[in-house]
């Protein structure tokens, strides 16, 4: 799990990160590690969960996507996940446990 509150076309309008870092480096890194799941969390009020809107939630999503070959998920607000038996990330349904 990472934060991944900017891509870089924005962190380059913006040209300051403030300490975040971009959907694609946390990506390039997570794909050089071998890591088999990774959850980006921490986005930018900025993103729009609409596709239709630019920037939007999808942005991140493609742009991690281009750079990491694992299960890929963002996570949303108070969302469980639990790893299953063959190692990859399973959403916990919050009205059952």
């Amino acid at each position: 799990m990472h934060e991944a509150t900017f891509t870089e076309p924005v962190l380059a309008r913006s040209q300051s990160n403030f300490g975040h870092s971009t959907a694609a480096a946390v990506a390039r890194f997570a794909e050089a590690a071998g890591v088999p799941n990774l959850v980006l969390t921490h986005f930018s009020a900025r993103y729009q969960d609409n596709p239709q809107r630019s920037p939007s939630i999808a942005d991140v999503r493609d742009e991690a996507m281009a750079h990491y070959s694992g299960q890929l998920l963002l996570a949303r607000d108070l969302q469980r996940y639990r790893l299953d038996r063959e190692g990859r990330l399973v959403a916990v349904d919050s009205h059952s446990s």
